[in-house]
């Protein structure tokens, strides 16, 4: 199990993280979010958004 914390953290408008590719093989990824409002999106197109309790679950293949 692996556990990583971030923040708190701002960013400006239409900023974010830039994650580059990775691999998911055998890991299931949770994020929680305490505060705010986040949107996820991924190299197959996916985009999903919510404020607070937000859980993406990726497919790992």
């Amino acid at each position: 199990m692996f556990f990583d914390h971030m923040g708190p953290v701002r960013f400006a408008p239409g900023g974010g993280l830039d994650v580059r590719p990775h691999p998911h093989i055998n890991l299931a990824t949770v994020t929680y979010l305490l505060d705010g409002e986040i949107i996820h999106r991924d190299s197959l197109g996916s985009h999903q958004g919510d404020e607070q309790e937000f859980i993406p679950l990726p497919e790992s293949k």
